[in-house]
């Protein structure tokens, strides 16, 4: 039981050192820390990963502003009570 013990330890041990040595490796090259991303070869698509996160965060705001707006329209039509109205601003969240 203490040899398999062991024998993990010693594995889980190697398999650290090897992560760690990989990972100084990576820390070490030679490009430029400030250097562009790969990932973004210009400035357009720089604008457009800043403008698409954006508009993620500001999609649900528009959204409940949209609803908050229309719900008294769509009460006053459908001449709807206030537990009525509830359910709809509760399925649009």
């Amino acid at each position: 039981m203490q040899k398999a013990l062991w024998i993990k330890t010693n594995i889980m041990s190697s398999m650290a050192k090897q992560v760690i040595e990989f990972d100084e490796e990576k820390t070490k090259s030679s490009k430029d820390e400030n250097a562009r991303p790969e990932c973004l070869s210009s400035t357009f698509q720089e604008v457009l990963l800043v403008l698409a996160a954006t508009m993620a965060v500001a999609i649900g705001t528009a959204q409940q502003g949209a609803v908050i707006v229309n719900i008294t329209f769509i009460a006053k039509d459908l001449n709807m009570n206030t537990a009525e109205i509830a359910w709809i601003y509760a399925g649009s969240s």
